[in-house]
């Protein structure tokens, strides 16, 4: 999650003192592939202990204002801060205070429901533990493999010029990918509590998924078509080859976001070790692909393998969540998301040529309405709008 300060940080933001010349365009990427790995992932050790317990305590909104301070705080300085290609070392720094933020408003809201937060080292109590962090932790490292490896391979194989387009495909989905991570958290503790009634475990799952591709497929869909107008606005008309990269890698939104329902149903049984064989086959499928498609591709081929990952990942979680006896989600359930993205896509492609705000607000509307219209959208008991798919 936090790793995605990489893709941030490298595609040197607009401001004041934009990039003058190509010749700083290639300084700056080239060393994006190394100057923020150690802290961006330390940021991440400072939360994650903290999040499943207050999850757990059914204090969601507690966890959603830190998290959302925490981000806010990261974007804020990254804007405020970093302008240009001697900047680029500030962003980790400001992802990093970021998550030390969330994480104190975290310990000070577990203090308050009567839960010291003091680091200590009991090795008795730690020991239990390993059996099972060993795996996720794997898996983890694993899946930050995955997240950078792309970057990598671009650089060695193509250049400093083509990393940094390619990190500007990437920043607008990694935000986008970190949504569906919250979401995705927020339902293990309730589906681990659901044990003991297996069908309203099933149902919670089933429904989880349903609302997933009712929130990811009209950013995918709307992403493709705006993603010009995403890449000028956010970087500029000089990161027009990032263009191409993008509507690949949008595709990858309902598919991830998709996928981590599994994932934590996978993990609800406790099958840590499933996620690591998961994970761990994709990681190896996605080295070969980015050595096989960059050199010939390049970032359409980077693209391309990340797409793919994501697919394979889906395809073995979806396997191995129906193994422990949840259902692949109900395909029926998704054609009035699929409706109403498609009223959407027509909308955004008939729409005379205007500004990214203008064609978000417009396709959200069309959206919203088609899903209504379809009966997705209904009016609950309390009277108030009720997704329904």
């Amino acid at each position: 999650m936090t790793a995605l300060t990489a893709r941030l940080a490298s595609p040197f933001r607009r401001g004041q003192r934009r990039r003058r010349a190509t010749g700083a365009v290639r300084q700056n990427a080239a060393q994006l592939g190394h100057v923020t790995a150690r802290l961006l992932h330390l940021g991440l050790q400072l939360r994650v202990g903290i999040l499943p317990e207050l999850h757990e305590l059914r204090r969601a909104p507690v966890v959603a204002i830190a998290r959302t301070a925490g981000e806010l705080l990261m974007v804020a300085g990254v804007l405020a801060f970093v302008h240009d290609p001697s900047d680029l070392a500030k962003a980790p720094v400001w992802q990093l205070a970021g998550d030390a933020l969330a994480a104190i408003l975290l310990a000070v809201s577990l203090g308050r429901l009567g839960y010291r937060v003091i680091p200590r080292w009991r090795l008795e109590t730690v020991r239990p533990l390993v059996h099972r962090a060993v795996p996720y932790l794997g898996s983890t490292l694993l899946g930050l493999m995955i997240f950078n490896a792309d970057l990598v391979f671009l650089r060695a194989l193509r250049g400093p010029e083509s990393v940094g387009h390619y990190a500007a495909a990437y920043a607008p989905v990694s935000r986008i990918l970190n949504v569906g991570v919250a979401y995705a958290l927020s339902l293990l503790p309730t589906l681990t509590r659901l044990q003991s009634e297996p069908s309203a475990q099933r149902e919670l799952y089933q429904t989880s998924a349903a609302h997933v591709i009712a929130g990811a497929l009209p950013i995918a869909v709307g992403g493709f078509v705006l993603a010009p107008d995403i890449i000028g606005l956010v970087f500029g008309a000089g990161y027009a080859p990032a263009v191409v990269p993008l509507r690949v890698l949008i595709l990858s939104v309902p598919i991830s976001a998709v996928r981590d329902v599994p994932v934590m149903a996978v993990l609800s049984k406790g099958r840590e070790d499933l996620v690591l064989r998961v994970v761990a086959a994709s990681a190896t499928t996605n080295l070969v692909l980015n050595a096989v498609l960059i050199p010939r591709f390049g970032m359409m081929g980077a693209a391309t393998a990340t797409l793919s990952t994501e697919i394979l990942r889906f395809a073995l979680s979806l396997g191995y969540a129906r193994s422990l006896g949840f259902p692949a989600p109900a395909v029926a359930r998704a054609w009035r998301p699929m409706a109403a993205a498609l009223a959407m896509t027509i909308a955004l492609v008939a729409m005379p040529p205007s500004n990214l705000i203008v064609g978000v607000s417009a396709g959200a509307v069309v959206y919203v309405a088609a899903l209504a219209l379809v009966g997705g959208i209904r009016r609950g008991q309390d009277g108030l709008p009720e997704l329904r798919v």
